[in-house]
């Protein structure tokens, strides 16, 4: 073997063995997904289940009444309906000719935009790979194998959303493995509004749906070159029924421990009540996180590839007065080897940005750009009765220069970057229109989110800075940035040995001792 052939190989090892808790996902807008994944047509007949009606005039009827009450909600896009689908409703079907057994079974919601599922007792066996995506070609889910099972997730997997009123999802795996992989399917949800607007024909056949119209002065992030780096720190969260956005953050250690910050109010339940239920924190620990969904280039959607990571969080610290949650991913430690994700830089100052930028994903579609003209801080914010955050506690960001772009529902808790590009708040609300004398959005406001309310399970210090540096404000690191990459390296100090895993840290180091190497052979 070549010595080209052999570091090829090397790094494609480590990089497998880097990455594997993430999931990928892969859109083909012109429905041609079955040329790159050929193997999931080799079964013919799949039997089909059809979930009961769902009365979408009814949630139209819900939403509308709450976002008249003009206080913060997460975008609901579909309604979960529960179910308990077995290995027994699919079919096995053996492929001699690829020495394979195949599990298949198609699920199907009349008039649905989109489904998604809550897997659960998921078995895989080591060799086999679990797919989910469209019968039309248009959306492909996974493979997804052992690897991205977790026990401390009770061994359920929450999936992405995939387009369409049907969905198939396939088990593939050696005909030796005797057909030993099992899943159960707990929940589907409904999609009943369109959260894939450039993908063709995707209407359902009976439209009873009175869309969310999707403003017209949303700014592709592809079409923003010079914000490529912070929207890889980006995040599509999807909580069930629910969608919202937020940001993966660096904190004063630099050791890339996963903190995402987003809304209080994404999680907060239909009564806004301000306290953690249990479900409220079971759902918190069963969300999922999305990297990357965006276009790859400006005016173009072409083929969308985005990444997955449905391992588990947990709740570190929240404050309802500045509507913030920071959650930490986990089973995760492949992010900070992800050249295709960053975390993000922030400033706790006090200072009101003269600019500033949001990056997020309205109505949970692919990820927009959002300029303000001007910042001001904002008067009291009201929201569930009695709850009120006094004057100041918020950024108010207005918007009336025609390219400015706005937000929408699915936009909350998405980042706020002043004019060094760095996190100073996340987006609590807004009224939803296009640049106008009128437009403006408001964010809870990272300097008060810092001392929150006084606790390490009400702030962000305790997390965001644990040795008490007192650090002011710290910049974004991603696995490209050079100086980055030297430092992990180069420093054999204790502070790095402790903040990385022993195994991790080796792999690092041969990571870009390979990327290097290729290179130069190239």
């Amino acid at each position: 073997m070549s010595k080209m052939k052999l570091s090829l190989f090397l790094l494609a090892l480590l990089t497998s063995v880097l990455l594997n808790a993430q999931i990928k996902n892969t859109i083909f807008e012109n429905g041609d997904a079955f040329y790159t994944f050929p193997q999931l047509k080799y079964v013919d007949f799949i039997p089909c289940v059809d979930m009961p009606p769902i009365n979408i005039d009814s949630l139209i009827q819900e939403d509308n009444e709450l976002d008249a009450q003009g206080i913060g909600r997460p975008f609901r896009f579909g309604y979960p309906i529960e179910t308990n689908i077995g290995m027994e409703e699919g079919n096995w079907t053996q492929i001699e000719q690829f020495n394979v057994n195949v599990w298949s079974i198609c699920i199907s919601s009349n008039n649905a935009y989109s489904l998604n599922f809550l897997l659960s007792d998921v078995r895989l066996s080591p060799s086999a790979e679990l797919y989910l995506f469209n019968p039309e070609g248009y959306m492909v889910s996974g493979p997804i194998t052992s690897s991205n099972i977790y026990t401390d997730m009770e061994s359920t997997l929450p999936t992405t959303v995939l387009v369409g009123s049907s969905v198939i999802i396939q088990i593939i795996e050696p005909i030796s493995d005797n057909m030993d992989s099992r899943i159960k399917i707990s929940q589907v949800t409904h999609g009943y509004k369109n959260t894939f607007p450039f993908v063709a024909n995707r209407k359902p056949k009976e439209d009873t749906f009175q869309e969310y119209t999707l403003l017209t002065c949303h700014n592709d992030v592809a079409c923003y070159p010079d914000w490529e780096t912070e929207s890889k720190g980006v995040v599509r969260m999807i909580n069930g029924s629910i969608a919202c956005s937020g940001s993966l953050l660096n904190n004063a250690g630099d050791n890339l421990t996963t903190y995402v910050l987003t809304a209080f109010h994404c999680f907060d339940g239909p009564l806004g009540d301000k306290i953690w239920s249990y479900s409220e924190i079971s759902d918190i620990n069963k969300s999922i996180h999305e990297f990357g969904y965006k276009k790859k280039k400006c005016g173009l959607t072409s083929t969308i590839t985005y990444y997955t990571y449905s391992s588990g969080c947990i709740l570190r610290a929240s404050h309802w007065v500045t509507d913030f949650i920071l959650i930490e991913l986990l089973n995760v430690d492949s992010c900070m080897f992800d050249e295709n994700i960053c975390f993000l830089g922030w400033d706790r100052s006090e200072t009101v940005p003269n600019s500033s930028t949001c990056i997020h994903h309205p109505l949970a579609i692919d990820m927009k750009i959002t300029f303000a003209d001007y910042v001001t801080l904002s008067p009291y914010v009201t929201w569930q009765y009695p709850y009120v955050s006094p004057p100041g506690s918020y950024w108010c960001a207005f918007s009336y220069m025609s390219n400015s772009g706005s937000t929408q529902h699915g936009s909350s808790g998405a980042p706020l970057f002043d004019m060094n590009n760095r996190v100073v708040g996340q987006l609590a609300m807004g009224n939803n229109l296009c640049p106008s004398d009128t437009a403006y959005q408001i964010y809870g406001r990272f300097d008060l989110s810092w001392e929150g309310g006084g606790t390490p399970d009400t702030r962000l210090k305790d997390w965001l800075d644990p040795a008490g540096t007192d650090t002011l404000f710290i910049d974004g690191t991603y696995l490209g940035k050079s100086e980055y990459i030297k430092l992990l390296i180069s420093d054999t100090s204790t502070n790095y040995i402790k903040s990385f895993k022993y195994l991790q840290y080796i792999f690092l180091y041969l990571y870009f001792f390979m990327s290097n190497l290729c290179q130069n052979l190239n």
